[in-house]
């Protein structure tokens, strides 16, 4: 999912519990104040006015109304406000890297993640997919999706402070070919060579939330055997070849 289509629904739906209920018991209590209010001008105000609207091309619009109808959509606009206004400020938007950081100090490869607006919610990555080039799976699906583990903060949801980047542990490597994922509860290890002993690519899938969100980001990445004195592996971005080519057979149907 795009980041800001991710950011627009975590929005509206943020504006809409706003608007309809409120964090309190004394926001609710006071929006049945303001509906009262509301209800009590129109009765009240009850004198009729007349609204006339016009653009420098010509075109006017009238309405009339009472004034207390008229005052009481002015409170029910500057309430929907400024819940909007709250609404965004609490949105977080998360950026993920679409590259794997090499920390060659731990022979670990690692994915930063960031939250680009208010609020410090909780991080959350999962392992979804470990694939080779042909798309065959190199893990069961009885040990997916793995929660992955954070970067100083190996057994917890770790916050997202606005700007400060995070990052997600994602495999440590060895000089055997061995990938060891790791969980939070416990890692699952990937050989990036075959039976028989020949190098292949790992490509894997890693999606990111917000704790409690079902709105995500995902991406593809893989690990290259190479001669790598350190990490031993060359890592790589995008959808792993049998992605690529369905793409491609698609868009030549299309």
């Amino acid at each position: 999912m795009r980041p800001w289509l991710w950011r627009l629904g975590s929005f509206l739906l943020e504006w809409g519990r706003l608007v309809a209920w409120g964090d309190s018991l004394a926001g609710r209590v006071l929006r049945f104040i303001a509906f009262l209010a509301g209800l009590g001008l129109m009765g009240v105000l009850t004198e009729r006015v007349t609204v006339m609207l016009w653009t420098p091309g010509g075109f006017w619009f009238s309405w009339e109304t009472a004034v207390g109808f008229l005052l009481a959509v002015g409170l029910v606009f500057v309430g929907v406000v400024v819940a909007a206004g709250a609404a965004w400020s609490r949105t977080p938007m998360l950026w993920v890297s679409d590259r794997l950081g090499e920390d060659r100090a731990h022979r670990y490869v690692r994915l930063q993640v960031k939250n680009r607006a208010a609020g410090q919610p909780r991080g959350q990555a999962h392992l979804m997919e470990v694939v080779d080039d042909a798309g065959n799976s190199l893990l069961a699906s009885t040990l997916l999706p793995l929660e992955l583990h954070w970067t100083d903060h190996p057994e917890e949801r770790p916050e997202l402070p606005p700007g400060i980047p995070k990052s997600i542990g994602v495999a440590h490597l060895s000089i055997e070919g061995m990938i060891r994922f790791e969980g939070m509860n416990a890692p699952r290890l990937v050989s990036s060579r075959s039976v028989r002993g020949e190098p292949r690519t790992v490509w894997f899938q890693v999606r990111v939330n917000i704790f409690g969100k079902r709105k995500h980001i995902m991406r593809w990445f893989g690990l290259e055997p190479s001669s790598d004195p350190v990490l031993y592996h060359r890592s790589l971005s995008g959808p792993p070849p049998f992605l690529r080519r369905r793409s491609i057979r698609f868009w030549k149907r299309a």
